[in-house]
Order: C-alpha cells, then sequence, then structure tokens
C-alpha cells in the first residue's frame, strides 16, 4: 500500500511545501527561532527573543489551540513537533 500509493513520494513532496510555508513564515515573525523537519515530520521552535530563549508556554498554546485538527502533535519545552496524519494534497 505505501509504494502502490506513492505515501513516501507524497509525504516528500509536501514535506518541503511545508517547510517552505513555515520559512517563510519564520521570516515575518520572529518568535519562531527555527523550522526543521523531514519529510512530514516537521519541527517548530519557538523563542522569545534574538537570545533564543525558549516560548515554552507559547508553544503549549499553540498545541492547545491546534487541538482537534489533523495534526499529531507534541511539545516538548520550546519545540512543537508535529506530523499530518495522513499524506494528503497541500490543497488541504
Amino acid at each position: 500500500m505505501l509504494l502502490e500509493e506513492r505515501l513516501h513520494e507524497k509525504a516528500k513532496e509536501l514535506g518541503e511545501y511545508f517547510l517552505k510555508r513555515l520559512g517563510e513564515l519564520a521570516d515575518r515573525h520572529r518568535i519562531i527561532g527555527e523550522v526543521r523537519g523531514l519529510g512530514l515530520m516537521i519541527g517548530v521552535e519557538l523563542v522569545r527573543d534574538e537570545k533564543k530563549t525558549p516560548a515554552a508556554s507559547e508553544a503549549l498554546r499553540v498545541r492547545e489551540k491546534n487541538a482537534g485538527e489533523r495534526l499529531l502533535d507534541r511539545s516538548w519545552g520550546s519545540l512543537w513537533m508535529y506530523s499530518e496524519n495522513r499524506a494528503s494534497s497541500n490543497d488541504n
């Protein structure tokens, strides 16, 4: 099924798209200290200042705000990790 539906290719393509868009957000919002990932497993580090002081409470608020969405997420301190629960199109 994975190979038949090319899920690995879809995950790579969507991950690249998602990283690009999150990078654009990081350019506009100082709270995003770093965006990194592979495929659809992506981490966003939230920071409070240029010294990259972890923004743990803000990361928790992001997680709570996105509860119930199609994302499977975890937060550790200021790092918010998430991955899409299926390989879908970037139109969603």
